[in-house]
């Protein structure tokens, strides 16, 4: 009895690992999608920890992977960010440091861009588990859906 209890737990706990597994999303293979979905082509992508690091001060000890695309247009300030971190602290000041920086940007437009200003209103950090997505774009609803929808 004690035999079978114990195997019953492990099932639903291996049940429970796989469906976890299912909703986790590789970034650079989403960046790929979104880029040709939303034609996200005029943008250069971060590649380095030290270059995620600069634009958002997030520690690349706790990141497990990441893609990040920003615009080359300093005027448009587009910017899309997605993050697997390692654990929930991690996760935690990441978004902070993310929600922060999403609120520097809509400060610097409320100066100088009314328009862009209103574009920024849409955008907002994205959570699930671990894993974070910032989108800063004149279509960040739609853009948002779809990480969304891949996130699960």
């Amino acid at each position: 009895m004690r035999k079978l209890c114990c195997l019953s737990i492990l099932l639903a706990m291996l049940i429970l690992l796989s469906s976890c597994a299912k909703t986790t999303v590789e970034p650079s293979a989403l960046m790929d999608e979104l880029k040709s979905e939303f034609d996200l082509t005029d943008m250069r992508e971060l590649s380095t920890a030290d270059e995620l690091y600069t634009y958002y001060a997030i520690d690349k000890e706790g990141i497990e992977a990441f893609a990040a695309c920003v615009s080359n247009d300093t005027d448009e300030m587009d910017e899309v960010l997605l993050l697997c971190l390692s654990n929930t602290d991690a996760a935690d000041t990441a978004e902070r440091l993310l929600q922060s920086h999403l609120e520097a940007r809509r400060m610097i437009a409320s100066d100088y861009s009314p328009e862009r200003e209103r574009v920024l209103e849409s955008c907002r950090v994205i959570r699930s588990g671990n894993t974070l997505a910032l989108v800063i774009a004149d279509r960040a609803k739609q853009i948002n859906a779809y990480i969304q929808n891949r996130m699960g």
